[in-house]
């Protein structure tokens, strides 16, 4: 089955059954009550991509969620009540069916969906391919250079990032100089 990674459950927090979770798209909606995620156990998903081709070992459903202090997030999920069984769900990867996904908007893509797409400027020089997309306070794509060499970032953000292109799978660019090596 072809899984999306989404977070992984941290640590307990209090008596109650709550965790820690991190979420690698704290802005997504599925971080609400009622949403089902699928369970992998950490040793079963390989250290780097978002998806996975993977067997869930189970399935934990959202109860409710809160921001809690310095960014963290705490989940309960149904039917796990004491600190006990918040611990026995530490260290599980937390994921969903790519075809359970809505599709993006017209002007939206999934970081997962344009690694290994190639990378062009606006007059049609193909440059790179994405080997992935960074999050830090701006998200980043980080490019392979066309015959190898130390890959560089683009910043996503429309002044350079100009057209995302599922059908070509290209990404076009308007670089300022210095950006492309």
């Amino acid at each position: 089955m072809k899984l999306l990674l989404v977070g992984d459950i941290g640590k307990p927090h209090g008596v109650a059954g709550a965790c820690y979770v991190r979420r690698y798209n704290s802005d997504s909606p599925m971080w609400r009550a009622g949403t089902a995620l699928l369970t992998l156990t950490a040793d079963s998903v390989p250290s780097d991509g978002d998806t996975i081709d993977a067997t869930p070992v189970g399935e934990l459903t959202i109860l409710s969620g809160n921001e809690h202090k310095a960014g963290r997030y705490v989940v309960r999920f149904e039917g796990h009540r004491g600190r006990a069984a918040a611990e026995a769900l530490r260290g599980l990867r937390l994921a969903v069916p790519l075809d359970a996904l809505e599709a993006p908007g017209d002007d939206e893509f999934f970081h997962y969906e344009i690694v290994g797409w190639t990378v062009e400027t606006v007059e049609g020089l193909v440059v790179g391919k994405v080997r992935r997309v960074v999050e830090t306070y701006a998200e980043l794509l980080e490019v392979v250079p066309v015959g190898g060499g130390v890959t560089f970032f683009v910043p996503l953000v429309r002044a350079i990032v100009t057209e995302i292109d599922r059908g070509g799978q290209r990404v076009v660019i308007d670089p300022p100089e210095g950006l492309v090596p």
